[in-house]
């Protein structure tokens, strides 16, 4: 729930409502105090609400170090926070030292910043003075951009941003009302030049493209993509309980992420495609527009064995099910001779105990067992033989079946797994394997019995 103030509501107003839905007065808040016009008039809207109401937070600045004048304003900062003995805490960066895109760059040094902050000193969020001007130039860049419409407004009033709680109380206002508000107290922040400036994207935003459409227009387009942007939060918000249940189902493993579609899924394909990506955003994977609409065709068409690249983690689709493996499947080329106590072998610790009656209940495991990072079986040993434990080759006999391979796919076993887990081997013939939990039987003399056990 988000507090929406109407139009005529005055700035502590806005700030009091939020705080009252989500503020916990046990933990303290963390101020993002850039000393602009915004933070400036946060800063002091949050100390007039501590008059009347429990409230304690400390600050946060970050000194870009892109202008000249930054580090003596971030000391002016500091001697402030003294005087309103406020907890204040400082970073600086150095952009020289920076690659790639330097708005990202810094962006994630703050993120991570703040993140550190919220658990040294347990804050409860982060906030930051954001407003509805800001909102106007995030929807109007992802217009231009193409970006999906659930995702046309990036800012909300309560958000988590890499794991870090952001509150946005200000989200509503007008830049005007702001500006407004601090002149009325004799209040100014600094004069951020780079704000304006036309090599960073919001600066072009700000002094070219937003006056030039006002003044093409005919009127302000702000109101325009405010309210654009509150119906792609509306859209995203439908969507999200939409995919609630089929999200529910996923799992998380020490093997990975994994989510069954094979059986229920969206009828919708733009439905489909959102939870597609949300899936892979909770994966901390990035799914390019093409990606994405891969995936989903593969999705839709049940295909096996697939894998759509990312630039970081591979997503894997095999018949509906979607994998996120966390560690790559690699083929375990080794053998060992099967024997009580621990084993390790491609990854996976092997724990062997021995009994001489059989099981009276057996365990009936499969691959997702395998992939939730433990399976076992109960082994009958024949006398005489040996047995090892090792790696599979794909054309080895199994049950009857001229290649494992075969049984394997019968089962519709994900094709990455299968060799990089162990089976069991007696001679030149596989007597178990993990993916399906079926045990061969035999109707040999038993002499004892092995409980095998993997984990990862």
């Amino acid at each position: 729930m988000n507090f929406l103030p109407s139009d005529h509501s005055s700035l502590e107003e806005v700030v009091a409502g939020f705080l009252h839905l989500h503020y916990d007065p046990s933990r303290p808040l963390l101020l993002a105090l850039s000393g602009g016009p915004d933070s400036l008039a946060l800063l002091h809207l949050l100390i007039e609400h501590r008059r009347l109401h429990p409230l304690s937070f400390g600050l946060a600045h970050v000194d870009h170090g892109w202008r000249p004048e930054s580090g003596d304003e971030a000391r002016l900062l500091q001697q402030m926070a003294r005087a309103l003995e406020l907890p204040f805490h400082l970073k600086r960066l150095h952009p020289k030292e920076m690659q790639g895109n330097l708005e990202a760059a810094c962006r994630d040094e703050r993120l991570k910043f703040f993140k550190e902050l919220c658990r040294l000193h347990n804050y409860q969020a982060v906030l930051l003075a954001h407003h509805a001007d800001d909102q106007t130039e995030t929807v109007l860049k992802r217009v231009l951009e193409g970006v999906s419409l659930p995702y046309l407004s990036s800012m909300r009033p309560v958000s988590v941003v890499y794991d870090v709680s952001i509150w946005r109380p200000l989200l509503h206002a007008q830049k005007s009302q702001i500006v407004s508000w601090l002149d009325s107290r004799g209040l100014k922040g600094f004069d951020d030049s780079t704000n304006l400036d036309p090599r960073f994207l919001r600066g072009k935003f700000r002094s070219r493209l937003l006056p030039l459409l006002a003044a093409e227009f005919g009127k302000e387009v702000g109101t325009s993509m405010e309210r654009l942007a509150d119906e792609a939060l509306q859209l995203r918000e439908y969507l999200d309980e939409r995919i609630a249940p089929a999200l529910a189902k996923m799992e998380e493993s020490p093997s990975g992420l994994f989510l069954d579609l094979s059986l229920e899924r969206p009828t919708h394909r733009y439905e489909l495609r959102y939870l597609v990506r949300r899936f892979c955003e909770m994966a901390n994977l990035t799914l390019s527009r093409d990606s994405l609409e891969t995936a989903v065709r593969l999705i839709l068409s049940n295909a096996a064995d697939k894998q759509v690249e990312t630039g970081q983690r591979l997503l894997k689709i095999d018949r509906g099910r979607l994998f996120v493996p966390s560690t790559t499947w690699r083929s375990i080329q080794d053998r060992i001779p099967l024997a009580v106590g621990e084993l390790q072998i491609g990854g996976w610790k092997v724990g062997v105990r021995e009994f001489s009656a059989p099981p009276t209940q057996k365990c009936v495991l499969g691959w997702r067992d395998v992939w939730r990072g433990r399976a076992e079986a109960w082994i009958p040993v024949c006398e005489g033989e040996i047995y090892e434990v090792g790696g599979v080759e794909l054309q080895a006999s199994y049950r009857g079946y001229a290649a494992i391979s075969k049984w394997w796919t019968n089962a519709k076993v994900p094709a990455f797994l299968r060799q990089g887990v162990p089976v069991i081997w007696r001679g030149d013939r596989v007597v178990h394997e993990f993916l399906t939990g079926r045990e061969e039987k035999t109707n040999v003399f038993v002499q004892k019995w092995l409980h095998v056990i993997l984990e990862r």
